[in-house]
This record gives C-alpha cells, sequence and structure tokens, in this order.
C-alpha cells in the first residue's frame, strides 16, 4: 500500500475542522435558541453524545456536549449544570435498567432520549418549588423539540 501524505493530510484538516465547526456550534447555538425560541434545543442528542462518549471513553463528546448543555442552561436561564446532572442521573440509574433491550438501539436510544428530558424538567421542577420561581413553561415547543431529539438520535 502507498501511503500519500497528502490525502493524510487532507483527512485529518477535515477532522479539525469538524471539531472546530461542533465546538462553535455549542457556542453559538444556545444563544440563538435563547433569542428565537421555535429552534429544537436538542437536550436529548446533546445527552445522547455524551453518554456514548462515556461509555466509549471519548472525550471530545463529553467535553463538546458539557459545553453546550452548560451554554444552553446559561442561555436559558435554568439552573447551571441541570443538563449535565440530568443527563448523568440518566446514565446512573435509567440505562443500567435497560441492558435488556441493548439490542435494538432505536429503543435504547428513544428511552435514553425521553428520560433525559423527564430528569431534566424534574431538577428543573425541584428548582423552581424549592426557590419559589418560574422558570420552565411545558408548552408545545416542548414537545416537538423532544420529537426531533428522537429522531435525530434514531438516525444516528
Amino acid at each position: 500500500m502507498i501511503y500519500n501524505h497528502k490525502q493524510y493530510s487532507s483527512r485529518r484538516d477535515n477532522f479539525v475542522a469538524l471539531w472546530i465547526m461542533l465546538i462553535l456550534l455549542a457556542i453559538f447555538y444556545p444563544i440563538l435558541i435563547s433569542l428565537y425560541v421555535i429552534l429544537p434545543s436538542f437536550i436529548g442528542l446533546a445527552g445522547y453524545w455524551m453518554i456514548n462518549g462515556i461509555k466509549d471513553e471519548n472525550l471530545m463528546p463529553i467535553f463538546i456536549s458539557s459545553l453546550y448543555l452548560i451554554n444552553l442552561d446559561i442561555n436559558t436561564s435554568v439552573p447551571i449544570f441541570s443538563g449535565i446532572i440530568s443527563v448523568l442521573l440518566c446514565y446512573l440509574f435509567i440505562l443500567p435498567r435497560f441492558r435488556i433491550i441493548a439490542n435494538c438501539k432505536i429503543c435504547t436510544s428513544t428511552i435514553m432520549v425521553l428520560s433525559i428530558y423527564i430528569i431534566y424538567f424534574a431538577v428543573a421542577y425541584i428548582f423552581d418549588f424549592t426557590f419559589e420561581l418560574d422558570i420552565v413553561h411545558i408548552s408545545l415547543l416542548i414537545l416537538i423539540s423532544m420529537i426531533l431529539d428522537i429522531l435525530l438520535v434514531a438516525m444516528l
């Protein structure tokens, strides 16, 4: 096999460009969500990517999804780290119980996204109840965002 340095270099450049674009997306997309509430939040997609990064012991997906979730919490005025806490609670308590259906990737990913959303809003409601705030409003937009997350994760 002949080694082609130019081909390796362009593949590495594409890989670096992809990671830079993902980091920029993790930084700037939550700002757009805070301005335009119609945009989906992708909490489940980021959580699914973080859980897969934890399982594969890959730091880049963990870093980018953590950056995205923290930035989303800050820009949407939700308690900070509630996204990461909900993903870790899902990873620790929900995912081990569903190892039985591990063969069905779509089933597992759907259950993970739904449980991440449920835990995320439970944490936000606990924070609202504890400090007597009114941060979280359940609406049709959240349901649409959840359905989009499930579809995107099922396609991965």
